[in-house]
């Protein structure tokens, strides 16, 4: 095997290994202890990787492909050594001894949880003890269950790794994985994402510490100057959030390519209305889009943005870290 340069810890020692030969991937060294990568990219396919390992155990793989056309698909091969590799995954898959092979469609991700060697049959429920859902939370950390639009999947890999010593992320994706009823067609439009949440909860092992959530660009475009429309949808989420115990963080929606700023003067109203209902009701407002205008104004739009709506991948980083810093402060707060 030959080693790729680790671009996903700050720990040089901790790295990818690619099978030369057959493009093969192992997720860590066999005696790597603890170690989070986030967003490795496969060299040469448009596919990123991430993967969690605590306690000498790979606990988490995550798999994303989004090849140039959507008619593609991604082979993509990695060792596996731990059990029946169809107990968790989300799309079908196949082994050949410990090689597991799938092949992602364009814009799927697959993801497998908790990758215990007894793996497999009943008894991978109380081996996973995912995040809460079924079973305890590992380490007994807070749980987060982060829910929201195209913005939110961006960021979402790095927030976990921001926070994966301090914070279970529950992402939707997860949660639709874990519980097909709830799964949503967009997460961006406020009824879908409550219809999801109000499905959640009716499992009894669903119970987040906190929430983070945001509409984004499609609710707003939707609702076009319905503000009190808008801030209806808001106070129902905190009234949920407030029903359950937890704690809700509003996510402003991020803003548009300053040279669309014009688009910018409804988005600022909408994030108004919404942050005004969260703090009458003294839950938590993380200002994403101010931190966006302010990274956009110190790189110009063309080192921030993808298409003038979506960011780049290292600003995608720099949206989880600015969430996570807050989180943590949220955490610290509330738990005083």
């Amino acid at each position: 095997m030959i080693c790729v340069s680790s671009v996903w810890s700050q720990d040089a020692n901790k790295l990818v290994l690619i099978n030369p030969a057959d493009g093969v991937v192992q997720f860590f060294p066999e005696n790597q202890n603890e170690a989070k990568l986030s967003r490795f990219q496969y060299p040469g396919k448009q596919v990123w990787m991430d993967a969690l390992r605590v306690g000498g155990k790979t606990e988490q793989i995550r798999i994303a492909a989004f090849p140039t056309s959507r008619k593609d698909t991604t082979l993509v091969k990695f060792r596996y050594p731990f059990g029946d590799a169809s107990v968790t995954w989300n799309m079908e898959v196949k082994r050949d001894g410990d090689i597991v092979s799938a092949l992602i469609p364009w814009n799927a991700i697959l993801i497998g949880e908790r990758m215990d060697p007894n793996e497999g049959g009943y008894e991978y429920k109380s081996l996973r003890k995912k995040l809460g859902v079924t079973g305890e939370a590992l380490k007994d950390l807070p749980l987060l269950y982060s829910s929201g639009n195209s913005i939110s999947k961006g960021y979402w890999p790095y927030l976990e790794a921001e926070l994966w010593r301090d914070v279970n992320v529950y992402y939707q994706i997860e949660l639709w994985k874990d519980m097909p009823e709830t799964s949503s067609p967009n997460n961006g439009h406020a009824h879908n994402a409550f219809a999801s949440l109000e499905k959640a909860y009716k499992n009894e092992n669903f119970r987040p510490d906190y929430i983070l959530i945001n509409f984004g660009l499609h609710m707003i475009n939707g609702y076009q100057n319905n503000l009190g429309g808008y801030g209806d949808w808001v106070q129902k989420f905190i009234d949920m959030a407030k029903g359950h115990n937890a704690k809700l963080i509003w996510v402003t929606t991020t803003p548009y390519a300053l040279y669309r700023d014009d688009k910018n003067i409804i988005v600022r109203k909408f994030n108004e209305i919404a942050s005004k209902i969260v703090k009458e009701n003294n839950m938590f407002v993380a200002d994403l889009y101010t931190c966006m205008v302010d990274l956009i104004k110190e790189r110009n739009e063309w080192n921030v943005y993808e298409d003038g709506v979506h960011f780049k991948e290292e600003i995608k980083a720099k949206q989880g870290e600015y969430l996570a810093q807050f989180l943590l402060k949220v955490i610290d707060e509330t738990s005083k």
